[in-house]
């Protein structure tokens, strides 16, 4: 029996940044964009550049732009999205062909 392959969509890396963002007024919009995608059985997406981002931004200092989270709060939040997401480590093609799920946030 063929099962049918999953929708994979990218999720952009603000997406993310929003979603760990508690005290954010986007950060309910940034998981309520996601809960349904994960619901309609939705493989959820990040690439190495999409990691690379958002390590950047959490550990930057606040007054750079960045979210001053310590390198320890950083790695347990990158290792909760690698529980839910799958890491895209295919050709650029096949990742581009993948339905982009960015948002202005």
């Amino acid at each position: 029996m063929v099962t049918p392959e999953r929708t994979r969509v990218l999720v952009d890396t603000n997406i993310l940044l929003r979603a760990i963002q508690h005290e954010n007024p986007l950060c309910i919009a940034a998981r309520n964009a996601l809960k349904p995608l994960h619901r309609q059985n939705c493989q959820l997406c990040l690439t190495p550049q999409n990691v690379r981002e958002f390590w950047n931004v959490c550990t930057r200092p606040t007054d750079q732009n960045g979210l001053g989270i310590s390198v320890s709060g950083t790695e347990r939040h990158t290792r909760l999205i690698e529980r839910y997401l799958r890491r895209e480590l295919h050709p650029a093609q096949e990742v581009l062909e993948a339905r982009v799920f960015a948002q202005p946030v």
